[in-house]
């Protein structure tokens, strides 16, 4: 344990992430000070902010871009190897903010301590953790629907999509997902029970998607923005709500287009409402225990594709940005 390795940013990404734009590279081993713990990364999360992060933009997400030749962010599974504080044990698990390096030291009261006892180490990142709770905000709390509307979810076979899906359908919704290839809508239909699933490729998105929801659309989860948005917005009802939890379709643009045309909000006083999920804290407990649940009953499936190695970063994020992931992806160190 005398050395460290980390993943860093060698380049800006033109348009989708690869591996010539990350390097590997070896760093001093971190010691921990009083307060805090000496972390071990064992699974570290691929999530599409960290595209945004990574421009060379003066204002993301999160402020300025994260600056070059520094670890690629992301939220990680870490187990403690030593601990400066009475908060936390050597062999115990957490949750962090370390991000692509293979040992790293945080504040112990940043961290999350994990049971494995309760579920697999790796749902913490995906079903468990941010990808399954901004599903759940966003279908639960910003856009829920009543029994019998029609609620539609755009990337619905991806990591968030797929479980915002399903948490409509819980709560008696008719779920209509938009996606790619015909496997992953025959996926979101056959394995995910959503009552059906257009593809965003179609010639005519507008009118597929009036064919499935021939009232219109009550709801929508938005993750991808583009066309797939636009439909939704020529079919929502008076009233309607889109729950914007993000637009990855344009994250790996250049240039970022201008948004769809938003007139149909005006004519019928329907409205797109983003949200934050550090807003929504204090429904985290209720969340894991209604997924910890629904997950126990077989009530939500969900798809984890677990990549092995620090080096394999760009090929992670290239899979992510260009829809070749199959559900969630983490990566174990």
């Amino acid at each position: 344990m005398s050395k460290n390795r980390m993943a860093v940013i060698k380049q800006r990404p033109l348009d989708v992430p690869s591996q010539d734009d990350f390097a590997v590279v070896a760093a001093p081993m971190p010691t921990p000070e009083p307060g805090q713990v000496l972390l071990e990364t064992v699974y570290v999360s691929v999530d599409p902010y960290v595209r945004v992060a990574i421009d060379d933009r003066t204002t993301t997400l999160f402020g300025a871009a994260q600056p070059l030749d520094t670890p690629l962010m992301g939220k990680t599974i870490s187990r403690v190897v030593e601990s400066r504080s009475e908060l936390f044990h050597p062999g115990e698990h957490v949750m962090a903010l370390s991000g692509w390096q293979k040992f790293a030291v945080a504040d112990a009261e940043s961290l999350q301590k994990l049971d494995p006892d309760v579920a697999p180490l790796s749902w913490w990142l995906g079903v468990l953790g941010t990808t399954g709770f901004a599903a759940y905000v966003g279908t639960t709390q910003v856009a829920p629907p009543a029994a019998g509307q029609t609620y539609v979810v755009t990337s619905a076979a991806g990591a968030t999509g797929s479980i915002a899906g399903q948490i409509a359908g819980q709560r008696g919704a008719r779920v209509i997902g938009i996606a790619g290839a015909k496997e992953k809508c025959d996926y979101v239909v056959n394995d995910l029970g959503f009552a059906g699933c257009v593809s965003h490729h179609a010639e005519d998105l507008v009118a597929a998607l009036a064919e499935q929801c021939p009232d219109g659309v009550d709801h929508s989860f938005e993750n991808v923005g583009g066309k797939p948005l636009e439909a939704v917005l020529e079919l929502i009802k008076p009233g309607g709500i889109v729950a914007l939890c993000g637009v990855i379709g344009s994250y790996n643009q250049a240039n970022r287009t201008p948004g769809p045309n938003l007139w149909p909000l005006v004519r019928i006083g329907a409205s797109i409402r983003g949200f934050r999920l550090p807003d929504y804290q204090h429904v985290r407990e209720q969340f894991i225990h209604d997924m910890l649940g629904w997950l126990n009953a077989g009530k939500i499936k969900h798809r984890e594709e677990v990549m092995t190695g620090i080096e394999c970063a760009g090929e992670a994020y290239n899979r992510l940005m260009t829809s070749n992931s199959a559900g969630k992806i983490v990566v174990k160190l």
